[in-house]
Order: structure tokens, then C-alpha cells, then sequence
């Protein structure tokens, strides 16, 4: 079963720092993960291929991140 939570962790993880080396900068990053109800504190999980979910990932906050330095200011950004 892939951990769907640290699936795109990881994914974001690699994200950031090919722009903290590519852009000099990087927006901030916050990976949640949600439940069902009545199963509180268990990550959500399901089958699927890991590999592919980290490829979608990758390219969705590939594009999300560039487009969120192009348009905010670098004081507008966390540190």
C-alpha cells in the first residue's frame, strides 16, 4: 500500500530544493493528510504504484511552485 501523505512529502521535498538551487527561492510547502471519518490519526493509504504518484506530483508542484515565484515578491515569502 502507498503512504499517499509521505508519497507527496518526498515529492515536494525534491521540488524544493531543485528551486532553492534552480531559482535561488522557494514558496513554502505544507503537506496535510485527511482521514476518513472514525479513523483518526491513520495516514491515508491505497493501493497504487508509488512511482506514478510521485511522477504526478512532481510535475503538479513543478508547475504550482514556478508560477508562485513568478508572481510573489521575495519579502512575501517564509523563510
Amino acid at each position: 500500500h502507498c503512504d499517499a501523505v509521505e508519497t507527496c512529502r518526498a515529492a515536494g521535498q525534491e521540488i524544493l530544493g531543485a528551486c532553492r538551487d534552480f531559482l535561488g527561492r522557494q514558496p513554502v510547502l505544507r503537506v496535510e493528510g485527511f482521514s476518513p471519518e472514525g479513523h483518526q490519526g491513520l495516514a491515508p493509504r491505497f493501493t497504487y504504484i508509488p512511482g506514478i504518484l510521485t511522477f504526478i506530483m512532481r510535475e503538479l508542484l513543478k508547475n504550482s511552485f514556478r508560477a508562485t515565484l513568478d508572481i510573489t515578491p521575495d519579502e512575501e515569502l517564509e523563510r
